[in-house]
């Protein structure tokens, strides 16, 4: 069962991760994303962000053997899932100007 969740949440940091890489580098984001969007920039950060908390859920399922080991990287892993989705919520606000 590990694998499964392993693999899958290695799938999603990859996906992500190119997100991400577009977001900061080009501008561009998926089609579904423009209308809420407003700090492509931001957006690009927290999806990397996002990215990473996935990826450490992936090497805790497929590579962490040691109990102690895995609740601290699945501990790390959440902190920084919920700072990208704070980064997401701030990307959606417009910019004030002044």
């Amino acid at each position: 069962m590990g694998s499964y969740i392993g693999i899958g949440s290695a799938l999603l940091a990859l996906l992500l991760a190119f997100g991400g890489v577009a977001a900061l580098t080009r501008g561009w984001m998926f089609p579904v994303q423009r209308r809420w969007i407003h700090r492509t920039a931001l957006f690009g950060w927290a999806q990397l962000v996002t990215a990473g908390s996935f990826l450490l859920q992936a090497v805790e399922a497929l590579l962490v053997e040691d109990r102690d080991a895995g609740i601290v990287v699945s501990n790390v892993g959440f902190v920084a899932l919920v700072c990208g989705l704070a980064l997401i919520l701030l990307a959606q606000r417009p910019r004030e100007d002044g």
